[in-house]
């Protein structure tokens, strides 16, 4: 929840353990007050409430715990690593869109979505229908952050293209939004027989809700720096010792060039270049890996050390 979003009774009551946060009616209440990071509720003439969306800072933003754990100032661009959508999804009343999709049972959905764990998505899987990887482990991937990214030609690490690429993605494959989405090649039936068959590489959806935004949300993106790791949060004899090997022997400075820890321009690099496997990266169009370091996540504990 987002500290500056509550008024002080809300305060107090949690100060003094008297909000039950399970109770639904203040799920609800919270809502209202736009206080739950990532989530909008929209309520009818008589306050009920009707229909929940999603934001980008659902998977992209969190909280410093600075009042309470998960109650602080909201830290936008942040990979949200508690989040487990996939749980969330699984518990879904009805994942009749899924099997239909999917072309298979309940069960095996929820299996697969309770495989991703905490701080995991995949946003490939209703495109290519891949639940899990060829060695059986999961196939989702860890939920980049979107801060650090002036500069950065590639928002995720496989070659899906730009940032208002990535977001258009998401808004009308992944959150359903109404709004344009096209790529000819998510229309190949060999690498992306579920986005072949449902059409989700040509979204035309009606009103356009989704372009006419993009430009601000690329604007703000690119607004937010990377975060300095405060004090006391690493060694830094041993990051002094890291930078040396960094820039000098391991060579790793060659390509992660500074300031910007990535390549200007097409910074694709075949899996076997970077030294990894190529699962993730045959999902993408390029089948390449982009060179990306820019923007790395801290990880909980350390982002506990924030306001």
């Amino acid at each position: 929840m987002d500290s500056d979003s509550l008024p002080d009774s809300i305060k107090q009551q949690l100060k003094a353990g008297k909000l039950d946060l399970n109770d639904p009616a203040n799920t609800v209440a919270l809502l209202k007050l736009n206080a739950v990071v990532g989530v909008t509720g929209f309520f009818d003439q008589d306050g009920k409430l009707r229909s929940v969306g999603l934001q980008c800072a659902f998977c992209h933003s969190t909280v410093g715990d600075s009042f309470a754990p998960g109650i602080g100032k909201r830290l936008d661009g942040w990979a949200n690593r508690d989040l487990n959508v996939g749980l969330i999804v699984s518990l879904a009343p009805n994942l009749k869109p899924l099997t239909d999709l999917l072309g298979v049972g309940a069960d095996t959905v929820k299996k697969v979505l309770n495989s991703w764990g905490p701080g995991r998505f995949d946003a490939e899987l209703d495109k290519d229908g891949k639940a899990m990887r060829p060695d059986g482990k999961q196939a989702g991937t860890l939920i980049p952050p979107a801060f650090g990214l002036a500069g950065v030609n590639l928002h995720t690490w496989t070659g899906f293209e730009s940032v208002p690429y990535w977001n258009s993605y998401v808004a009308a494959t992944e959150l359903n939004g109404s709004g344009t989405f096209f790529d000819a090649r998510l229309s190949n039936k060999e690498q992306y027989p579920v986005a072949a068959r449902s059409g989700a590489y040509n979204a035309r959806g009606k009103p356009d809700l989704i372009t006419a935004k993009l430009a601000a949300l690329h604007f703000y993106q690119l607004t937010i720096p990377a975060p300095t790791p405060p004090s006391g949060t690493f060694d830094k004899e041993n990051a002094a010792q890291g930078k040396v090997l960094f820039d000098n022997k391991a060579n790793c400075a060659s390509c992660h060039v500074p300031p910007l820890f990535t390549e200007p321009g097409n910074n694709l690099h075949s899996p076997a270049e970077i030294g990894v496997d190529s699962f993730q990266a045959d999902r993408s169009p390029t089948q390449h890996v982009a060179n990306r370091t820019a923007g790395g996540s801290l990880d909980p504990p350390e982002r506990r050390f924030l306001p």
